[in-house]
């Protein structure tokens, strides 16, 4: 059994926000399937606007950087999919 786990950082003003996020479901794959789902994450967030890259272990970091009026503000997912 897999889960995917979501940490999601986000930067405002130099004010730091941490979240970790667990899907709530379980995913019975075979072990060379977990590729696919890095791969479809990947592309969902790519859509978005996101710059992303894989990393080991089956997961993907998602990084977006926006300029806004009162400041920058940065968004970054780790995305991991690990053995429950």
């Amino acid at each position: 059994m897999y889960k995917i786990v979501f940490n999601r950082i986000e930067t405002y003003n130099g004010h730091r926000t941490e979240e970790v996020h667990e899907f709530p479901h379980r995913f019975n794959f075979k072990r060379k399937a977990v590729h696919y789902v890095r791969e479809t994450m990947q592309s969902d967030f790519i859509r978005e606007g996101y710059e992303t890259e894989l990393i080991a272990k089956g997961g993907i970091i998602c990084f977006k950087s926006e300029i806004m009026a009162k400041g920058n503000r940065t968004i970054e997912f780790i995305i991991e999919v690990t053995k429950a």
